[in-house]
């Protein structure tokens, strides 16, 4: 493959990465089966053309040549007739971790056959078998069976059944189950109640949740669908385990900002058109809903449709439309700056990157007065500053589209956004805006306490708990809503307790607060008139504290991941309502008695 690619292409003089990296066993460089063409100005548009009719090259000729994948440009061929979206693995995002500045090329060992290029792929990019599952001749149905939904659904459904008992064995299948068997028979489970001689408790319940998720990955993985491979069985069962866990959105993105709602069912799904230079390219859940949200931003604010394409290309160029943290590993930083960008991390991302300090989809930086990073973490703000700048360029509709960008982000690759116009343009003909909920009041002066977020649970004294299975009063309601989402005062008030803990042990008075008999971290404000609220599976980090006054509206936590905070099958809030004269109360009809409908 190298001699003949170097033969196609004298242009490229330096080839590398042959025999290397023997520090990292999982990449096919140090066995000799890859290797990286480094493009001769790889940040210009000419340099970027090159690098696609390189990298094109190898896929036109990867049955002769013996080509697995190629990854160029944050994009990843295996298979099939689409590109789609590449992240390298360890999260980071730099020219060569992104492969923008050399096209990757790795080949099958000996043995295997090479995937073609419209056969269906592995990975990203999707596949060609049949019907809607994409699946395979070996799934055991003729063509017209996989397109007859009521034959197709329920045999990949016992396909799927078989594979997960074949595992079960060892690990459970219920996605909120709380405890598993290891390889040596140990069974461990969550919480203390009902362990037996010899289990292993465990507390916090992270080696259960990861048990479940490996049953499904492996059954997923071996199912007969064209194109599924680990990487795409643990979007299923991330997406499932959402859906379960009643969640409209899932962690994709957002920050510290207000809930957005996308698309018409809460939730969006890949999408394919066509990329730079041609190149079919496939956009992730993840990246459609970043998109949405800049939509969204911009539709609010009243931006104009050429406003929305000049943002898209923007985020498209600059991060693949990812949300990106950032790791302050940049040597350029100051040590002040550097701490102060590494506060990122502690928010929701789609990955990390290295890039001076900057950060989300159109990497800002909290140091050149974008916003705090807190507020630059939230894609939705990040869309919206955005748009502020643009449209304070006075003759910035008279600009060229990647003009009026660069007139923005004043980039040291000013000509590299026209190159996403096309996809730019799909993206706002065929994605929903989002709308992206902030707090709004009742004549009475309340309001929600996550804005858009979808109930889960409501009040119910006699439901069964999901962790332990017994019957236990479920005094409050619950918001499904992604981690990192901001809770809200319902109403002015005096914070009167915070505390909690992040272990599960029995879900009883171990773990639970005396007061309000609810575990994890919480915040309980006392309204007057004997009226309190307490929200809880809130992060530890509590912005309020005891004895400070807080307005409606005012965020006072934010939505914890699970397991983290208390004893939950996911991330939601916990809301509760309490009365002098009744004690706990249904929250929906208080709230509706002071004009919020919990459920609008």
């Amino acid at each position: 493959a190298l001699r003949c690619a170097a033969h196609a292409f004298p242009e490229v003089t330096a080839w590398g990465g042959v025999g290397e990296r023997t520090n990292n066993p999982n990449s096919d460089h140090p066995a000799g089966r890859a290797v990286d063409a480094m493009i001769p100005g790889w940040d210009t548009p000419e340099g970027n053309q090159l690098g696609w009719e390189v990298a094109e090259w190898f896929v036109a000729n990867a049955q002769s040549l013996g080509i697995r994948y190629v990854i160029w440009d944050s994009q990843i061929w295996n298979g099939g007739d689409s590109w789609g979206p590449y992240t390298h693995p360890s999260g980071g995002s730099n020219p060569t971790l992104d492969h923008r500045d050399h096209v990757h090329v790795s080949v099958v060992p000996d043995g295997q056959s090479a995937p073609s290029p419209s056969a269906g792929g592995v990975g990203a990019g999707g596949g060609s078998g049949l019907g809607p599952y994409n699946l395979t001749e070996d799934a055991g149905l003729s063509a017209a069976q996989a397109e007859t939904d009521s034959i197709a659904n329920p045999h990949v459904a016992q396909l799927l059944a078989e594979r997960l008992d074949t595992h079960a064995g060892t690990y459970g299948t219920d996605l909120g189950a709380g405890s598993h068997i290891r390889d040596d028979g140990t069974r461990v489970v969550a919480v203390s109640e009902g362990a037996g001689e010899g289990d292993i408790v465990n507390a916090d319940g992270a080696e259960a949740a990861e048990g479940v998720r490996a049953t499904y990955v492996a059954a997923l993985s071996e199912l007969p669908i064209a194109g599924m491979n680990e990487g795409r069985a643990e979007a299923v069962f991330e997406a499932a385990r959402a859906w379960y866990l009643g969640q409209s959105v899932d962690d994709l993105g957002g920050g510290g900002g207000g809930m957005c709602l996308v698309g018409e069912s809460g939730a969006l799904e890949s999408l394919t058109t066509t990329g730079p230079n041609g190149v079919s390219m496939t956009l992730n859940a993840v990246q459609v809903t970043n998109a949405s949200i800049i939509i969204g931003a911009g539709q609010e604010m009243d931006v104009p449709e050429r406003g929305l394409i000049i943002a898209l290309m923007t985020a498209l160029q600059e991060s693949t439309l990812r949300n990106l943290a950032n790791d302050g590993s940049d040597m350029r930083l100051s040590a002040h700056d550097r701490e102060v960008v590494r506060e990122s991390l502690n928010f929701p991302n789609d990955g990390i990157g290295s890039d001076w300090d900057s950060v989300n989809p159109f990497q800002q930086r909290p140091s050149m007065g974008w916003g705090t990073v807190e507020e630059l973490m939230d894609p939705h703000y990040a869309a919206t500053t955005f748009f502020e700048r643009l449209t304070a360029i006075d003759d910035w509709q008279s600009l060229g589209l990647g003009e009026a960008a660069q007139r923005v982000q004043i980039s040291a690759f000013p000509d590299a956004y026209d190159k996403w116009q096309g996809v730019a343009e799909f993206l706002v003909d065929n994605v929903t805006g989002a709308s992206c909920s902030s707090p709004e009041f009742s004549a009475e002066g309340w309001t929600h306490p996550v804005p858009g977020a979808p109930i889960t649970s409501a009040y119910n004294l006699t439901r069964r708990h999901p962790v332990f299975g017994h019957v236990q009063p479920h005094r409050g309601t619950d918001f499904g809503a992604p981690p990192g989402t901001p809770i809200h005062a319902v109403q002015g008030g005096t914070v009167i307790k915070t505390g909690g803990k992040a272990a599960c042990t029995t879900g009883g008075a171990a773990d639970s607060d005396p007061d309000y008999w609810i575990t994890g971290f919480f915040v309980a404000i006392d309204h007057g008139g004997n009226v309190t609220s307490t929200y809880n599976h809130l992060r530890s980090d509590i912005p309020v504290t005891v004895g400070q006054e807080v307005e409606a509206g005012d965020v006072i936590g934010y939505v914890s991941p699970q397991p983290g905070s208390g004893c939950a099958t996911g991330p939601h809030l916990h809301f509760q309502i309490l009365t002098g004269k009744h004690g706990f109360t249904d929250p929906e009809p208080f709230m509706a008695g002071v004009g919020v409908n919990l459920r609008g």
